[in-house]
């Protein structure tokens, strides 16, 4: 019969076990189900083992190979057999070995018994198991944070590699401590350079995974520092372009109606002198209704161009219509804006073949007390009228 202090072991066990595993396949963050369905198995498997091996004394070795198995089965139900697999089942079984282990020899120590006489006895035995799964289901998040990579990272083979080749030493290692666990003789000696080889490595294991997920960390901060960097500046890109479509004419390059706006308000807070000249194309509709709008707008770009060829520096051309402009002239009066005009008229209406000859009117106002509605008005009335004293205009 099995008594009730055994069952309260099997059970509290069993029960711990359970809650350990459930911990640690949230480590695989698994999301097929059949994957799901598999994982479920083999953890209740290894429960059994862990439960069935505790209860009846499993040698150590044997005791430890079965979890090394199970690791394993549980690591390549998800991944498949690759790195990911060996090393995930590499540090899930050594936390647990090494564990158990460092345990044992501290409980010979303190008891001044022999490794094999504290597995032998079933409460010590027990207890340390269930200390041991304990200790590993809470620290399923602590582990859980060097064990997770992010999954598009780029992985370093060779420092994968060599981290492969550091945990398949450790495994041996843990695995000749086990058969040092077989002594049934007490030696000091013995209990503390297994309690401190297995600190040691538990220490070197944890060191190692801080360094790879720290390596991890840095190229992952990398990547958002170069997604960012090319996100700024796509939207550094839009920023300037729907600037430059405030600013300019699509069409033309000239400046646009809201920044001339600016400008001329500009002027007029400063107390800058300036001139302002709207101009309209002569026998554009022509062009338009014979030709069609794409020889009208390719006149449109080549009237433009040759204008402010023939403009001085500082001087700005905006297309305020369809073939309408306005010219802003810094520090000039509007007896210059006259002649400058005129001699650009004269030049276009006249140019040397094989130069398209294109004529427009125009008119100046320079009233500086006025408001910039108000001086547009006044260049475009004088626009009007100098349209109607060119009778001959349009395009040849």
């Amino acid at each position: 019969m099995i008594s009730i202090q055994t069952f309260l072991w099997t059970f509290a066990l069993a029960l711990v076990s359970c809650f350990t595993e459930y911990q640690l396949a949230k480590l695989q963050d698994i999301k097929h189900l059949k994957e799901k369905k598999r994982r479920l198995v083999l953890g209740c498997l290894k429960v059994v083992w862990i439960v069935t091996g505790t209860l009846f004394g499993f040698p150590l070795p044997l005791f430890l190979l079965g979890i090394g198995i199970f690791c394993w089965l549980s690591a390549v139900s998800t991944y498949q057999i690759n790195s990911n697999a060996l090393t995930d089942s590499f540090i899930l079984f050594l936390l647990f070995s090494s564990l158990s282990l460092f345990l044992l020899s501290a409980v010979s120590l303190a008891c001044r018994i022999s490794m094999t006489d504290v597995s032998a006895h079933f409460t010590l035995r027990m207890g340390m198991i269930l200390l041991l799964q304990l200790a590993l289901g809470a620290a399923a998040d602590f582990v859980r944070h060097f064990l997770i990579f992010p999954s598009n990272m780029e992985r370093d083979l060779q420092e994968d590699h060599f981290f492969l080749v550091f945990l398949a030493g450790c495994v041996l290692y843990v695995f000749a401590d086990s058969f040092i666990g077989l002594s049934d003789v007490y030696h000091t000696t013995v209990s503390l350079l297994v309690l401190s080889g297995n600190f040691l490595l538990l220490t070197l294991l944890i060191l190692f995974l801080h360094h790879k997920w720290w390596i991890f960390h840095q190229r992952w901060l990398e990547e958002e520092h170069e997604q960012l960097s090319a996100e700024r500046k796509k939207a550094h890109l839009k920023r300037e372009q729907l600037q430059r479509s405030l600013s300019c004419d699509a069409l033309t390059g000239c400046f646009s109606r809201h920044f001339i706006d600016e400008k001329i308000q500009a002027f007029q807070s400063s107390g800058k002198s300036f001139s302002v000249a709207f101009l309209d194309m002569d026998g554009l509709k022509k062009i338009n209704d014979r030709d069609g709008h794409a020889a009208g707008d390719c006149l449109l770009i080549y009237f433009s161009k040759q204008l402010r060829a023939r403009l001085r520096d500082g001087d700005l051309l905006a297309r305020i219509g369809g073939d309408e402009f306005l010219l802003v002239l810094p520090d000039c009066s509007e007896e210059n804006a006259q002649k400058l005009l005129t001699r650009i008229r004269n030049e276009l209406t006249t140019p040397m073949p094989p130069a398209v000859s294109v004529s427009f009117s125009f008119g100046v106002a320079s009233d500086l007390h006025k408001d910039t509605a108000a001086i547009i008005r006044d260049a475009d009335r004088a626009m009007y009228h100098d349209k109607s004293r060119n009778s001959k205009g349009g395009v040849s």
